[in-house]
């Protein structure tokens, strides 16, 4: 070994010398649970879960869909709002804008 120390499970008592392979076990982080410890069902939640979110249906994706949508449609509104306002403005007074009356 080149002066590190192996690294063992104390769940399952598999010991690992290569970092690569124990962090695949271990998980990068303390607040990781080891892979011999996640059972099946949690196993297919957590896929559901990464399912979920890389199809981007989340509870928060959808409200983000949701608000961008109403922005586009309100938005447009207040464009034709003012669209038709300007178009008023013309038909009241034509002469300020150089136009002949109809």
């Amino acid at each position: 070994m080149s002066g590190k120390l192996p690294w063992r499970c104390f769940h399952c008592d598999e010991v690992f010398t290569d970092e690569q392979e124990a962090a695949i076990h271990f998980g990068r982080h303390e607040s990781q649970t080891p892979v011999c410890r996640i059972d099946a069902a949690e196993y297919r939640r957590m896929e559901k879960a990464l399912e979920t979110s890389v199809n981007e249906d989340t509870p928060l994706h959808r409200e983000i869909a949701s608000l961008h949508s109403r922005l586009y449609t309100d938005t447009r509104r207040a464009e034709e709002l003012g669209y038709q306002r300007g178009l008023d403005d013309a038909k009241a007074h034509p002469q300020e804008l150089g136009l002949r009356p109809l």
